[in-house]
């Protein structure tokens, strides 16, 4: 169930960070709270590699989970070796029982996400 976002008594930035293995993913603002929601607010990934080949440029999947249900809604995009995109266009919500996974195809990505936990 969505939370009432009008009465908020307290915001509190979060950020999370993990590195992706190939043909991995992880999960970030994980919410299982009925009193809080997420406001995801950057997804940052950045790829490590230096050399092209095994671990060049990768290929990025943004992922929003709601319960079991995966729904892909950043497909394929490609970031160069040793740069950093962020993949996040605006800002979206995350309820209970819902998160944001980014999979990639390469071993040596790092990914950054920023966001606000509204109670």
């Amino acid at each position: 169930m969505a939370v009432n976002i009008v009465n908020v008594t307290s915001i509190n930035g979060k950020t999370d960070a993990a590195s992706i293995a190939s043909n991995d993913s992880a999960s970030f603002a994980v919410n299982t709270s009925a009193t809080d929601v997420f406001k995801v607010n950057t997804i940052l990934v950045s790829n490590q590699a230096d050399s092209a080949g095994v671990g060049g440029d990768a290929l990025v999947n943004v992922i929003f989970r709601d319960s079991s249900v995966d729904y892909n809604f950043i497909n394929d995009i490609e970031v160069p070796m040793k740069s950093t995109l962020e993949v996040l266009g605006s800002s979206l919500y995350v309820n209970q029982n819902q998160s944001i996974a980014v999979q990639s195809d390469s071993s040596a990505l790092n990914v950054l996400v920023s966001y606000e936990s509204l109670t």
